[in-house]
């Protein structure tokens, strides 16, 4: 959802059709950037589910080899942290991609950078 603008300047829609006919939004509408109450229900649900699916990933970090935690603990907040910057975003996001910024994900990596020297970052 992130680069949804990309993706359909590009001729690719990855949303299932199911959703788009759930809450009858077509490609065209997405394309033109429309701010739609069928759009938002779109954008809010494609959200929710994205928000359970980075959640229920965050409970894969216990059973993770202790050398890859702290690269899936960053890619799980940058990606929770992207996702958020979607959601404020709201139906914008079919106007311009949403990035990630650069403070937050620069935190992000220094913090498991500080914690791999102080031999925490492994713990969890």
């Amino acid at each position: 959802m992130t680069d949804l603008t990309d993706d359909l300047a590009e001729g690719r829609l990855y949303l299932p059709q199911e959703d788009l006919d759930r809450f009858g939004v077509t490609r065209a509408a997405l394309e033109q950037g429309q701010d739609t109450p069928a759009v938002r229900e779109l954008v809010t649900l494609t959200c929710r589910r994205t928000r359970k699916s980075l959640t229920d990933s965050r409970a894969l970090l216990d059973s993770t080899a202790p050398g890859f935690r702290p690269l899936q603990r960053a890619l799980l907040d940058l990606a929770e942290h992207q996702l958020g910057r979607v959601e404020n975003t709201g139906t914008s996001v079919t106007r311009r991609a949403v990035g990630y910024g650069v403070r937050v994900p620069v935190a992000v990596l220094l913090r498991e950078r500080r914690q791999l020297k102080a031999g925490t970052a492994l713990d969890g």
